[in-house]
């Protein structure tokens, strides 16, 4: 038992030691014991263009980075109130399938999990779709996302009117 409290003792020190910040004194020490202050100078110009050349910055991004300046107020709302038209209207459809009183969907998509399986992953393309249209400065990026909007919109007041 006191071997179990020991490594408790431990780990809680190691713990609140790593936390602690470093004196103002500690700050112009090296990183390693080997290093002195001639190696810690600046590297020279030239050896950092051969460093650094053709690389991006750490803060932009691989591949598949979201450029911020495409997401603004008008994406998010555009998107988000896609999503939820997505959802209310599997909600709807399904309630009006339970009640059997819906007949407009085959029997392969009158479950709650077909209609999210095949609704959100199709969200997901359009809004793809849209980003990389709005990217591109292509005035017409809002129509996408406008029209799937309105098409469950339609489907889902279809629905309700259908619930007793």
């Amino acid at each position: 038992m006191r071997t179990h409290y020991r490594t408790i003792f431990t780990i809680s020190i190691l713990a609140l030691t790593s936390v602690l910040p470093l004196r103002a004194s500690d700050a112009s020490l090296p990183d390693a014991p080997s290093a002195s202050q001639s190696q810690a100078a600046a590297p020279t110009q030239d050896s950092s263009k051969v460093y650094h050349q053709n690389t991006p910055p750490a803060a932009v991004g691989g591949r598949f980075s979201v450029d911020r300046s495409v997401i603004d107020w008008k994406y998010s709302s555009l998107t988000g109130s896609m999503f939820g038209a997505s959802v209310i209207n599997a909600e709807l459809t399904a309630r009006c399938i339970e009640q059997k009183t819906c007949s407009f969907l085959p029997p392969a998509l009158s479950s709650r999990t077909a209609m999210y399986g095949i609704g959100i992953p199709a969200d997901f393309a359009v809004a793809y779709l849209s980003y990389r249209m709005k990217r591109r400065h292509n005035p017409l990026w809002i129509l996408p996302e406008a029209l799937v909007t309105g098409a469950n919109i339609y489907v889902g007041v279809h629905s309700w009117r259908r619930i007793k």
